[in-house]
């Protein structure tokens, strides 16, 4: 049997449907690292802004964040 046969139905490795994060600093091409993503195939999400960022995510850190009596411009200290 011929593993690249595609007429044949294949499971899912664990490292396909695992899922994918894309992490950097601000300015550092993360944007278009998830548009190269997304057009080669990879289901990126719902719900994102302008820069493919997951809205619930960026939530979830602005409310850390307050907690911390910081913002994303101004870091509170270690």
């Amino acid at each position: 049997m011929n593993p690249m046969d595609s007429t044949k139905p294949v499971a899912l490795s664990r490292w396909q449907s695992a899922p994918v994060i894309i992490v950097g600093a601000h300015r550092s091409g993360t944007t278009a690292t998830a548009g190269a993503l997304e057009l080669l195939g990879l289901q990126i999400g719902q719900r994102l802004d302008s820069h493919r960022e997951s809205r619930a995510l960026q939530h979830l850190h602005e409310n850390y964040l307050q907690r911390l009596g910081a913002t994303w411009d101004r870091p509170a200290p270690l």
